[in-house]
């Protein structure tokens, strides 16, 4: 069962593959930051970097009913032939509070597990580097990201695959609307329940980065710390 709490301990960053609604990045957003449109300080705080990916063995349904999709593992059944995998999106930067958000989104019908992926292009991102790190270059395999497995049972899944430019199309403006949908409110609750525990920075300022991500005074450090919530 995951904690209650956010994390409270120094965690080297995240990376994850996202291959349903969190591929658009107002929904990754709206579930890390608490809004689709974060402030410069909440950018600044939570630096991603996102990269078109790949991931081999793998396929994705639609869940009967929702506007989400499920990955399940399909290995290959002979040497020669393989599934085509699913293509999604790599995103780097991601802190441990950030995963104890995301965790909490995706509730008990999935499992985060460690996968392997192939990066298909240049990254981009809120840090804006000039040119992709060496093991996020295209065509890298990116070992050991964490992608969110359906453990709810096949019967839930239909068989046709998820179309993201459909979500797009149809669904993205209600899930990042001002009314938004109840799949936010596990993680509304929880960030509540921590705050009101005390940690008023809703699992954002476990490592001590919420302060050095600007230099200046203790007014600009407290401005920090109230826009990350």
């Amino acid at each position: 069962m995951a904690s209650p709490h956010p994390p409270n301990a120094i965690d080297a960053p995240h990376t994850a593959f996202f291959y349903g609604t969190l591929m658009s990045t107002a929904v990754l957003h709206r579930v890390i930051h608490g809004t689709t449109t974060p402030s410069d300080l909440q950018r600044q705080v939570s630096p991603l970097r996102t990269y078109p990916a790949h991931l081999p063995d793998h396929i994705r349904h639609r869940v009967r009913g929702c506007d989400y999709p499920a990955v399940l593992p399909s290995p290959s059944t002979t040497s020669s032939s393989s599934s085509p995998g699913v293509r999604g999106t790599l995103v780097t930067g991601l802190s441990a509070a950030d995963m104890w958000r995301l965790d909490r989104f995706e509730g008990s019908e999935y499992k985060r597990k460690p996968v392997a992926v192939t990066v298909l292009g240049p990254g981009g991102g809120d840090d804006a580097q000039p040119a992709d790190v060496p093991q996020h270059a295209p065509g890298a395999v990116v070992e050991g990201a964490e992608t969110y497995i359906w453990v709810a049972g096949a019967d839930l899944l239909e068989e046709r695959e998820w179309d993201f430019d459909e979500f797009v199309r149809d669904k993205l403006a209600r899930w990042t609307g001002d009314e938004g949908v109840p799949e936010y409110a596990d993680v509304d609750d929880a960030v509540a329940a921590a705050q009101a525990q005390g940690d008023s920075m809703g699992g954002r300022g476990w490592n001590g980065a919420l302060g050095k991500a600007i230099d200046g005074s203790r007014q600009a450090e407290k401005e920090v710390l109230r826009e990350a919530v």
